[in-house]
């Protein structure tokens, strides 16, 4: 299988109203596309979500309030890696554009947070992801669905782990906050997809379809009405294989 290439330096927003027209759940999910993998962008891309998970929930759960329902997750599609963030909300609380704009404003403040990191914090995220990639396997079933996988997806690294904590040991935090700037900031190679199916409920009104037609960063936003006329405009990535 081979993946499409979200436009660089555009946000691509595909908005849907929800099946349920009794439901008052709104779902956003931000996919941010980066790059073909090799095995240090997938790392880096593990240790920026291990750095991210607690700042994700602290803000737009417990401080903005937007749902209960709120993670982040690394990507890794036909060998290209992404990272996403995603929130469900209630329209009788927010409208999709206000929630989305509380997620948009998380991902700009999250670069200062990388910045702001002493080295101490730094190592402690390094040493936290180390002692996920490096847990022992609890059963015989679970060592052989890890190593299968590898079989399945046609990488045959069966020492991932040992290749994947020795990247961990070399990078420093000027890696990881460059890295997450050139593929989230306007002008270096931002690619994101934005999904949003908006519940029913006095939040959104009769306007659902008023959404921007610009980020408050001046990023520009492609309103996707037929998905397959999207496809179809998109390039393909190459074949890729994480092996190394």
């Amino acid at each position: 299988f081979r993946t499409m290439e979200l436009p660089c330096n555009k946000v691509s927003l595909w908005q849907q109203a929800g099946l349920n027209q009794q439901s008052p759940n709104t779902a956003i999910v931000n996919y941010y596309q980066c790059c073909r993998s090799d095995m240090y962008s997938d790392t880096l891309t593990q240790l920026l979500i291990q750095c991210m998970n607690e700042p994700c929930f602290d803000v737009l759960r417990t401080k903005k309030q937007l749902g209960y329902d709120v993670h982040c997750c690394t990507h890794l599609t036909n060998g290209i890696v992404g990272f996403s963030i995603a929130v469900v909300t209630q329209a009788t609380k927010f409208s999709v554009n206000e929630a989305s704009r509380c997620m948009q404003q998380f991902t700009q403040d999250f670069c200062g947070f990388l910045t702001d990191l002493s080295d101490d914090e730094f190592e402690d995220h390094v040493k936290a992801l180390i002692d996920i990639i490096m847990e022992s396997d609890t059963s015989l079933e679970q060592e052989v669905s890890r190593n299968w996988d590898e079989i399945m997806r046609q990488y045959y690294v069966f020492d991932r782990r040992h290749k994947q904590v020795a990247i961990l040991q070399n990078i420093i935090q000027d890696d990881l906050v460059g890295w997450f700037k050139q593929h989230t900031r306007i002008g270096a190679d931002l690619r994101l997809l934005r999904v949003q199916i908006v519940g029913c409920g006095q939040k959104e009104g009769d306007d659902m379809n008023q959404s921007e037609d610009s980020t408050d960063d001046g990023d520009v936003v492609v309103h996707i009405s037929d998905i397959d006329k999207f496809k179809k405009s998109l390039g393909v990535h190459a074949v890729t294989m994480v092996t190394s």
